[in-house]
């Protein structure tokens, strides 16, 4: 069906050398003259041959425009939207953010073929490896044998909250031999019943009647954070910020600067009880970089898969990150700052981590007639 609206570009006379031009790989491919009502139609026809297609903008409002505009050709395709800066600030998680980050690596685990539309700051955001993220995924299938108090205590390091009864994405709920759980990743909560340890049967379930909706085979339960970290990986944390935070100290009253040693001390402390307090729940996102030894960006995410990489608006992207700033809750030492100092220089960097050997790249811009060329280069 979807032919009737690509076999038509296929004649145009540029298209098959913009094809070319991509899968020769090794650089850019600008495109101009390309509409932002036509973006998705000449994407879609254009990444055939690449089974990865990360699509990135420079705003949210954007992402979502393209997002909606590529459902209608790849009805799979998924957001990846940026960290919610008022999160970050005010300690308020968005759900609905937090579902869409989650949903998006769960396709890039899952699924050979995928589209994600994400943004500059989206690409930023300090991440923790995708190997790591997926050995926090709770495989549960019919005769599984599994403690259910162990299990307890997984979830709510995985960012669960538990409730008397399931309501929302989120969280999850004990009964006797029974547990309810709403993944992030299912449109519907799941009812699993427990024959001692054994898992007797799964199945989804409707939070209103709470009568049952479909027998499950298996469940993947993937966390509802993005940072998973239990109790010993949080110590360890909590120590890094002490040490840190006491070099800090000794360095500025070596100075003199005995008020700003103090403020120090007690932003570490501060930070110190969030995380013991708010631990598996929320807020880890900003402490990532004391969590884990290393962290990742998102397009680090695809570096052994056959990826195009599509820039929309490169210079506007660049703008969006000299204007950005960085807000975290954590230790302010620039170790989890989305921005630096130099907003350009760390667009710059992300999109050069886009840019490497190996995948395809593109860029489109609304300027004048469709034409093609390498930067720097002739025209195709």
């Amino acid at each position: 069906m979807m032919k009737a609206f690509t076999d038509p570009l296929k004649k145009l006379g540029e298209f098959p050398q913009i094809l070319e031009s991509l899968k020769a790989g090794g650089g850019m491919t600008q495109v101009q003259g390309c509409l932002d009502s036509q973006k998705a139609h000449f994407l879609y026809a254009a990444s055939e041959d690449f089974p990865c297609r990360v699509i990135v903008t420079y705003s949210e409002l954007r992402a979502k425009e393209l997002y909606e505009d590529y459902r209608f050709f790849d009805k799979n395709a998924v957001l990846f939207p940026a960290r919610d800066l008022i999160f970050f600030g005010a300690d308020i998680r968005s759900n609905l953010i937090v579902e869409q980050r989650i949903q998006a690596m769960k396709a890039i685990l899952e699924q050979e073929e995928l589209t994600i539309i994400t943004t500059m700051g989206g690409c930023m955001d300090h991440l923790i490896p995708l190997a790591d993220f997926k050995s926090c995924v709770i495989d549960l299938k019919n005769d599984s044998t599994v403690d259910l108090d162990d299990l307890k205590r997984r979830l709510v390091s995985m960012g669960y909250e538990q409730t008397g009864q399931v309501e929302s994405s989120g969280q999850f709920a004990v009964r006797g031999g029974i547990l309810d759980i709403f993944p992030l990743t299912e449109e519907n909560p799941v009812r699993i019943e427990f024959w001692g340890d054994e898992v007797d049967s799964i199945r989804s379930f409707d939070t209103q009647s709470q009568r049952s909706i479909e027998n499950l085979e298996g469940l993947h339960i993937y966390p509802a954070c993005e940072v998973v970290a239990d109790r010993k990986r949080i110590g360890q944390a909590m120590e890094k910020l002490r040490k840190e935070g006491e070099k800090t100290g000794e360095a500025l009253r070596k100075e003199g600067k005995i008020t700003e040693a103090a403020r120090v001390s007690q932003l570490v402390e501060e930070a110190c009880e969030n995380l013991e307090e708010f631990s598996g729940i929320t807020g880890l996102e900003a402490y990532v970089g004391y969590l884990y030894d290393k962290t990742v960006t998102f397009p680090d995410y695809f570096r052994d898969r056959k990826t195009l990489f599509v820039l929309d608006e490169p210079n506007r992207i660049l703008q969006e990150g000299e204007a950005g700033k960085r807000v975290s809750s954590a230790w302010p030492d620039g170790s989890d700052f989305q921005y630096g100092p130099d907003g350009r220089a760390a667009a710059e960097e992300s999109l050069s981590g886009i840019l490497h050997p190996g995948i395809g790249q593109g860029s489109l811009e609304d300027k004048g007639p469709v034409r093609s060329g390498r930067p720097g280069g002739k025209s195709l």
